[in-house]
């Protein structure tokens, strides 16, 4: 330590306690703060869940499909067909998720 200098380590032990109360009560808030983020998701889920669409309510993929592939004129074994049928099994396994 540099000559002239005094070292007060009460004052400096007072600051650390002053620094680790303000920390937990931080830490505190920020729980706090988790918990209510929780609870929001968890609410928004629920109202995702409830306005997800039923199966009744979708149309038949595999018609739409079939439409789709009769007025390009080419079959489902087409680039195209394959890529309906991927796309129709991507959706189907989201809609399960």
């Amino acid at each position: 330590m540099p000559t002239g200098l005094k070292h007060d380590d009460s004052q400096t032990s007072i600051t650390n306690n002053e620094e680790i109360k303000e920390l937990h009560k931080k830490i505190e808030q920020l729980h706090k703060q988790v918990e209510e983020l929780q609870t929001e998701n968890k609410e928004l889920h629920n109202q995702l869940q409830k306005s997800s669409v039923s199966d009744s309510q979708l149309p038949d993929l595999e018609k739409l499909k079939t439409k789709v592939l009769n007025k390009m004129k080419v079959g489902g074994q087409s680039t195209a067909g394959k890529t309906l049928d991927a796309f129709i099994k991507e959706l189907k396994s989201w809609k399960q998720a």
